[in-house]
């Protein structure tokens, strides 16, 4: 089996969604655009078409994607996950996960020191 390329994310990091969803049979349902041009969105419109698809997550994605509130870290979801999963390789598979989310601008990673600057009283 061929080795999947690993991300570096910081642990201090703060997961925060930036997509619309909601939870259906406690999975997760994201709403992805499906263009992001006007030409796309136009021909939807004209078509009457859902201009986005839905995402579905597993039981393990659902859990992180709730967790991506900007108030956790990434490495307090890993504990989260440790603890409710106990499979294996579930550091690998957060880190792919929250790469691809960010990639695909459903997430941003949020950097623990940048909050407490925006968020720090003078």
């Amino acid at each position: 089996m061929p080795k999947h390329k690993l991300y570096s994310i910081k642990k201090t990091s703060l997961p925060l969604r930036q997509a619309e969803w909601f939870s259906q049979e406690d999975h997760v349902r994201i709403k992805v655009p499906k263009f992001q041009g006007t030409i796309g969105k136009l021909f939807c419109r004209l078509l009457r078409r859902d201009p986005h698809i839905l995402l579905h997550l597993d039981h393990l994605g659902s859990f992180v994607w709730k967790y991506c509130d900007g108030h956790h870290s990434v490495e307090n979801i890993l504990t989260s996950i440790k603890n409710n999963f106990g499979e294996e390789n579930l550091e690998e598979r957060l880190v792919q996960f929250l790469y691809d989310l960010e990639k695909n601008n459903l997430i941003s990673l949020e950097s623990s020191e940048k909050i407490i600057e925006d968020y720090s009283i003078t």
